[in-house]
């Protein structure tokens, strides 16, 4: 992994979502409540405060998403 598309709750900007960019998005990511911000690559660039890759790493195989709350 490494790749991620990264979600954000409109409205609460530090609850964040990453699923990774070759995988479907899931349902509740709804536009109207979430903002797709892009995709971001973990060993390119920094990564956000708050994002555990080896917890996404284990989690992500078992639901396809990895929720996590930016420390800001």
């Amino acid at each position: 992994m490494g790749i991620y598309n990264l979600f954000r709750r409109k409205g609460c900007s530090a609850l964040c979502c990453v699923v990774p960019e070759d995988s479907p998005t899931p349902g509740f990511l709804s536009a109207t409540i979430w903002d797709f911000m892009g995709g971001i690559n973990t060993e390119a660039s920094p990564v956000l405060t708050g994002f555990n890759e080896a917890a996404a790493k284990l989690v992500i195989p078992l639901n396809g998403f990895y929720l996590f709350q930016e420390v800001i």
